[in-house]
């Protein structure tokens, strides 16, 4: 199993627009995939997955993740998933090594939907998206 075959498969009025894989070596993962979706009342989402070598790598990542911008992260097994409709971009921390991560801000009120997707890859269930608390250093101020 690698990080396409991890990717939500969401059902209903849920719409997959892309998938595709991601060159992920150079951040040391394994396999990485990528794929928009438009949920039912017309917002796009992008998922990423990673897989890494060992589930404590995978959870590492999920916090970097975290504190690129994504709303949504979590790790699962050797997977980190990172989900949302734009990322958190602290403009004062853009160098040319951490760019922005999309090109849009997330969408207001829209983490619950981007955990409902999460919830459509075939190894997670909404407990495991529900562990997933963290906090980085730039949301309380301190660079």
């Amino acid at each position: 199993m690698d990080a396409a075959d991890v990717l939500p498969e969401p059902g209903g009025e849920w719409r997959v627009e892309s998938k595709g894989g991601l060159q992920v070596r150079y951040i040391g993962g394994e396999t990485g995939a990528n794929a928009e979706y438009t949920s039912p009342d017309g917002v796009r989402f992008r998922v990423v997955v990673v897989e890494r070598e060992d589930p404590s790598s995978a959870e590492v990542k999920a916090h970097g993740l975290y504190c690129d911008g994504w709303p949504v992260t979590l790790a699962h097994e050797e997977f980190a998933f990172a989900a949302g409709s734009g990322t958190v971009q602290p403009t004062d921390t853009y160098t040319p090594e951490t760019p922005p991560h999309m090109t849009r801000s997330p969408v207001p009120e829209t983490t619950d939907r981007a955990v409902e997707l999460l919830t459509s890859s075939p190894i997670l269930t909404a407990a495991i998206v529900s562990n997933r608390t963290r906090s980085c250093d730039w949301e309380s101020g301190v660079q």
